[in-house]
């Protein structure tokens, strides 16, 4: 299949490719991507993260303006067989055609922009009812992946690195959306430019320990502590369900380990105890005199909720250092909190 390259623009030999969602109406009329008041942003945005929009290639999933200028309105209703939705046959046809363009590129990265790249380009968008049209389903999920570095699910594109921005209309409508985009495409573009778009070494994530590994390990920290003059930083995060805590997280920069207390059962409470008495003993004991020991730094986000609780289930004040959303808010009031949002500025790779 051969692409066609009408309703694109810029050079077939691009290191940055940005996809689009359709046409607006100016676009309708140069037949061209983001030529509009949203293509003006988007320059803007490139300006700002020093790219320059003239060596990007630039094209949309599709080369029209929808009726009603709502992309639903380029698929039938309900479910179908291609990535779970349902694209009217030009539509199918022009994202097919989307992807032949991009094999002949070739880019080093792929900006998807909107809920509708991310849907096309990668397996990560949720699917479910659109709000206004409960006929038709859409993708949902660019507010949750805005700036992960993801890779293409597309045949023959597998290995080609996706970073989710919000589309730039959707920033025209809210400009609280705009610096976060402008940061990723500063930071997540030299990153893929530079083939750095995972750790060569992978994080050592160790989510279900066996006892003498979990005791070994906390141990490990606390005798660390205990030999080094500066405080040793450890974060820490608990996941609770009816008022207990199922497991304990801790993170030391090089090891993250999971605890779990609690497995699911077939009982009145549909928990059972993960560990034998006298295995939960030691390691709680462990655990709370690594949780007070007087030179290691915890780290939390929102760790008041976790010290109510380490409180109230071993009674313990744990000796706290920092907490990762307070510092967020003191330093950026009214700005998002959540850790998916601190992970998108803040980590060096973040999905």
């Amino acid at each position: 299949m051969t692409p066609k390259f009408d309703f694109t623009s810029g050079p077939l030999d691009a290191q940055i490719a940005i996809v689009g969602e359709a046409w607006g109406s100016d676009e309708a009329v140069a037949q061209k991507p983001f030529v509009g008041l949203s293509g003006m942003e988007l320059t803007r945005l490139l300006a700002d993260a020093g790219i320059d929009r003239d060596k990007c290639f630039l094209s949309n999933l599709v080369p029209r303006r929808p009726d009603g200028n709502e992309m639903v309105r380029c698929f039938s209703p309900g479910a179908g067989d291609f990535r779970r939705l349902n694209p009217l046959p030009a539509t199918r046809e022009s994202i097919l055609d989307l992807y032949e363009q991009l094999r002949r590129v070739r880019p080093q990265v792929i900006v998807a922009a909107g809920n509708y790249p991310l849907w096309a380009l990668t397996s990560e968008a949720r699917v479910g009812k659109h709000p206004d049209l409960p006929e038709y389903l859409a993708p949902t999920g660019i507010g949750d992946f805005r700036g992960s570095m993801l890779y293409c699910n597309v045949e023959g594109l597998e290995a080609t690195p996706v970073l989710p921005i919000f589309h730039p209309a959707a920033i025209l409508r809210s400009w609280d959306l705009r610096t976060v985009t402008v940061n990723v495409l500063r930071v997540r573009i030299a990153m893929a430019l530079k083939n750095d778009w995972r750790p060569q070494l992978p994080p050592n994530l160790v989510f279900n320990p066996k006892f003498e590994f979990a005791l070994d390990m906390l141990e490990m920290w606390i005798d660390k502590a205990s030999s080094t003059g500066d405080p040793l930083p450890i974060s820490c995060d608990i996941e609770t369900r009816r008022r207990l805590i199922t497991c304990v997280g801790f993170c030391d920069g090089n090891v993250a380990m999971t605890i779990p207390f609690v497995k699911k059962s077939t009982g009145p409470s549909g928990f059972d105890s993960h560990w034998t008495a006298p295995q939960e003993l030691r390691i709680t004991r462990a655990m709370t005199r690594l949780l007070t020991h007087h030179n290691i730094g915890l780290i939390g986000q929102n760790f008041l909720y976790d010290a109510t609780y380490f409180y109230r289930t071993y009674g313990v004040s744990p000796s706290f250092w920092h907490d990762t959303m307070m510092a967020q808010h003191l330093m950026f009031p009214g700005t998002p909190k959540d850790l998916g949002y601190l992970s998108s500025l803040y980590c060096r790779y973040h999905r």
